[in-house]
């Protein structure tokens, strides 16, 4: 029996290594037929990936300026200056106007009499420092186990107390030695 189980594994073997075989040649033929056919063609510049592309429209895009650099001398040393960009004043800048419809009175609307109304009593009224220095405000009230009637009671499961049995390393040797000397394997 077992030399019937040999032969076949050899067979097996041989049919696999023809296999193997058979498969490289058919491979070796095929990239011969392809190199004749792109041979054949004419080689022309490669083609541009999106990324290249897209570098290339956004150089084109934005030419970078270059500073002027002047050469001054001081004595006999020669230094580059660059050129600094004028200074623009912001205060000829004039502030954006929005265009509201004609014929609406924005003044009418309870919104804006509330806003007006609201800002101008903030100036008369006083800061929090201000009105805790008059004693104006209560100090506030701190109440503790307020709502300890509420918490849930804990249940002593005995997987609780198993639980808290494990915290404690001195409980937890003496239950393993327990266990050895109550389950003997012999």
């Amino acid at each position: 029996m077992d030399n019937l189980q040999f032969w076949i594994y050899v067979i097996l073997g041989v049919i696999y290594l023809f296999g193997r075989a058979s498969k490289k040649k058919k491979e070796e033929e095929r990239p011969s037929t392809r190199r004749q056919s792109t041979d054949s063609q004419p080689s022309g510049p490669k083609p541009l990936t999106f990324e290249e592309l897209l570098k290339e429209i956004t150089e084109a895009k934005m030419p970078e300026p270059e500073p002027e650099v002047t050469t001054k001398k001081r004595g006999y040393q020669e230094f580059e200056e660059e050129t600094i960009p004028e200074y623009k004043s912001y205060d000829t800048i004039k502030e954006e106007t929005y265009d509201e419809p004609k014929g609406y009175d924005f003044e009418k609307e309870e919104t804006y009499k509330t806003f007006e109304k609201s800002r101008f009593e903030a100036f008369n009224r006083k800061s929090y420092e201000e009105l805790q220095l008059e004693g104006a405000l209560e100090t506030p009230k701190v109440e503790f186990k307020k709502f300890k009637e509420f918490e849930k009671e804990e249940n002593n499961s005995l997987a609780r107390q198993v639980a808290l049995d494990f915290e404690d390393n001195d409980k937890v040797k003496r239950a393993f030695i327990m266990a050895e000397i109550l389950n003997r394997k012999y």
